[in-house]
């Protein structure tokens, strides 16, 4: 990875920076850069990093890796969860993740009628 040193050293104009790398810095810079945008992307810290809840990935997020082409990658991995477990004050939630067209694995349009605008 380059450093922020090295960035500023070149005499390089970007046609925009992101401060931060988690997930949705990145995604933003992967978006723009697909679209022809130059891209500076600058994080602080170092990677892999231990974020709380940024392990967890809700259905919109493994959207937008399948559609980055990522979601192999990530899956191979880690470990699918169909919802979300909550502790707190004596007591369990247990939630499933909703049904939606879009979001989820099993949607039963075909992904030429789903839009996401």
């Amino acid at each position: 990875m380059t450093s922020l040193r090295e960035v500023v050293s070149k005499p390089t104009v970007y046609d925009v920076a992101i401060v931060g790398a988690g997930p949705s810095g990145s995604a933003c810079a992967y978006w723009l850069a697909e679209a022809g945008w130059s891209v500076c992307l600058v994080e602080k810290k170092q990677f892999p990093r231990e974020k709380t809840c940024g392990d967890g990935l809700t259905p919109r997020s493994v959207y937008q890796l399948r559609e980055m082409g990522l979601e192999d990658s990530v899956a191979a991995k880690g470990h699918r969860f169909n919802g979300l477990r909550a502790f707190g004050f004596g007591a369990t939630l247990e939630m499933n993740w909703p049904e939606h067209p879009v979001f989820q694995a099993t949607a039963t349009r075909s992904p030429d009628s789903i839009s996401t605008a």
